[in-house]
């Protein structure tokens, strides 16, 4: 894995592993982001904060290409990612390194949890040993925490779960391929207060090997699981700081309105 050399950014001194300079973003004429410029730390996590229709989802989908995927959708700007450009590199590259988990828990639903897991890594391995794969599912299934629950029940549909599970077993899908980013769109915004209790401490411990973006309208998780923090406001980024910072001492006024209730 390649190491990005260590930056300044906004008074932060940390590693960056992405580099957003003058980020566009459009739904046909529509400009949803407005000239973005932050840096992602590297395996840390990055909360994406504001209110609905602020342009939290556009941003974390350029992340991967997957917002050209929209029609009349478009993007302008620079990423680098580990200092190379991120638009001249494959796509199936990034997609690869660069992992998504939605809103909702979306396990593929004609395949066992057993081939829910194994999907991408098949994709992009040509190598696919029984033994092999037995070993990638129990070893990530560990790493979010769903082995012991579902380790006899293997071949059943992923849809068999319940929510919380789900989205545990879309995350063990997710580090299967062994991405380096993982971005996360709202991933607790449908489960019960213990699903998401779960979900929150999984995502704490995935940061001692992957970098994570969240996307959040929950404030307290955000300041619970979070090690720096972006604010955006109809499409522009307010404000960016480490999480504690930006919660108790923010320095713009707008973060300070939002923080405090005063709209949503």
């Amino acid at each position: 894995m390649e190491t990005a050399t260590k930056t300044t950014f906004h008074g932060f001194a940390f590693q960056p592993i992405l580099k957003i300079r003058n980020l566009n973003a459009y739904y046909g004429s529509h400009k949803a982001l407005h000239s973005i410029n932050v840096d992602i730390p590297e395996k840390q996590v990055t909360a994406i904060m504001g209110p609905s229709g602020c342009g939290k989802s556009t941003f974390i989908r350029c992340l991967n290409l997957m917002h050209e995927l929209i029609d009349e959708a478009s993007i302008e700007g620079d990423i680098m990612f580990h200092d190379k450009d991120f638009f001249a590199m494959d796509p199936r590259v990034i997609r690869r390194k660069i992992g998504m988990v939605f809103q909702k828990p979306n396990p593929f639903p004609t395949m066992s949890i057993y081939e829910n897991v194994t999907a991408g890594y098949r994709l992009v391995n040509e190598k696919k040993r029984k033994v092999e794969l037995d070993e990638l599912v129990e070893e990530n299934l560990l790493k979010v925490g769903l082995w012991d629950e579902v380790k006899d029940k293997l071949r059943h549909p992923g849809t068999s779960l319940s929510g919380g599970q789900q989205q545990r077993l879309c995350i063990a899908r997710t580090i299967a391929v062994k991405p380096e980013i993982i971005l996360f769109d709202e991933p607790t915004s449908a489960l019960d207060p213990i699903a998401t209790s779960r979900i929150e401490q999984l995502i704490y411990e995935l940061k001692t090997e992957y970098t994570i973006v969240i996307v959040t309208h929950n404030m307290q998780q955000a300041s619970r699981i979070s090690d720096y923090s972006v604010f955006f406001l109809l499409g522009d980024l307010i404000e960016f700081g480490d999480t504690e910072t930006i919660f108790l001492n923010p320095k713009h006024p707008k973060t300070n309105e939002y923080l405090t209730g005063k709209f949503s």
